[in-house]
C-alpha cells in the first residue's frame, strides 16, 4: 500500500508523455521492483521473453503493493491456466468501483433521459479496456504490457494522475493465456539450440490464429469470458494489442461488418 512519505523525485523519463514537470515515484510500503531487476532483463531486449507465470506473479505483487493496481483471476482457460485481469485507477476509484459500475452499467441502456445520463457521467469514470495477446505469436504487446502496468502503479506525474484520476483502465494481460504458455515457453526452452523456436503447433487449442474470428459465434471459453468482462464494466474503448510487420497496418477502425453490442453509436 501507499505510504504517507513524502514523493522521491526521479529525473524526467522521455517517454513521460504529456508530463510539463519533474516525474516522481511514489514510495510503496514495500518496493515494486523495476521490470528489469524482477525479470533480470528490460522488456523488449532482443532475444528474452518473459514467460506468461512471471508475469502474472509480477502482476499479483504489483496489486499486492499499490493501492492504484487489482489483480484477480476471473477464469479458467481451455487448459486449465488462469485467466486474469486487472484493474488499474486512482485509490478513490477503485474504493468507488462498485458505483462505477453500476452508472456505467445504466449508461449502456437504451432510452436513458438526457438529464440523467449527463449526472451519471458527470460522476462516473469510463473504463478503457486494454487486451495484450489475443494472437500469442505476436508476443511484444503483453510484455509491454509489463511497463505499462509498472508505470501507472510507481510513476506520480500530471500524465498519469489525469489517467487514474479520470479513468478505470481494464487489462487482460492475454486474451489467450494457454497460448501465452504454449508460445513463450517453448521458445525459452529452445534457447540455444538448433530447434525452430516458433511453436510448431496451434497455440490455442481448438482454433489457433483464428480465436478472433470467434466474434459471431462465441464458441470459445475465452471468448466468452472476455464478452462478460466487457458486459461487466462497459468499457467504451477497446484497445486490442496486435503484433504486425513493418509493411502491415498499424491501425484498424470502425467500421465493421456488425456491433460488437448494442451500447456503441450507429454513427460508428
Amino acid at each position: 500500500m501507499l505510504t504517507s512519505a513524502a514523493l522521491v523525485v526521479a529525473p524526467m523519463r522521455s517517454d513521460a508523455i504529456g508530463v510539463g514537470g519533474t516525474v516522481t515515484r511514489v514510495p510503496q510500503g514495500k518496493a515494486i521492483p523495476v521490470p528489469k531487476d524482477y525479470f533480470g532483463f528490460a522488456m523488449g531486449t532482443t532475444g528474452r521473453l518473459a514467460g506468461f507465470d512471471k508475469i502474472k506473479s509480477y502482476f499479483q505483487l504489483i496489486a499486492d503493493r499499490s493501492d492504484r493496481v487489482t489483480y484477480d483471476v476471473v477464469d479458467k482457460t481451455t487448459l486449465g491456466n488462469d485467466y486474469p485481469a486487472m484493474l488499474i485507477s486512482s485509490p478513490k476509484n477503485l474504493r468507488n468501483i462498485d458505483q462505477i459500475l453500476r452508472d456505467n452499467q445504466r449508461l449502456a441502456q437504451r432510452g436513458v433521459p438526457e438529464s440523467e445520463a449527463r449526472r451519471l457521467s458527470e460522476r462516473s469514470k469510463p473504463v478503457y479496456l486494454i487486451e495484450g495477446t489475443l494472437h500469442s505469436t505476436e508476443v511484444g504487446n503483453t510484455q509491454a504490457l509489463v511497463d505499462i502496468v509498472h508505470r501507472f502503479a510507481t510513476e506520480k506525474s500530471g500524465y498519469t494522475d489525469r489517467v487514474l484520476d479520470n479513468a478505470v483502465l481494464l487489462v487482460i494481460p492475454s486474451g489467450n493465456p494457454d497460448g501465452q504458455h504454449l508460445v513463450v515457453d517453448h521458445f525459452n526452452k529452445t534457447a540455444g539450440t538448433n530447434y525452430n523456436r516458433v511453436y510448431p503447433d496451434l497455440y490455442h487449442k481448438y482454433i489457433g490464429h483464428d480465436n478472433n474470428r470467434d466474434w459471431f459465434m462465441f464458441s470459445q471459453r475465452e471468448t466468452r469470458t472476455r464478452v462478460q468482462l466487457e458486459q461487466k464494466y462497459r468499457p467504451v474503448a477497446g484497445h486490442y494489442m496486435h503484433q504486425a510487420g513493418t509493411g502491415s497496418p498499424r491501425l484498424w477502425t470502425p467500421p465493421y461488418d456488425e456491433p460488437v453490442g448494442h451500447g456503441p453509436d450507429p454513427i460508428t
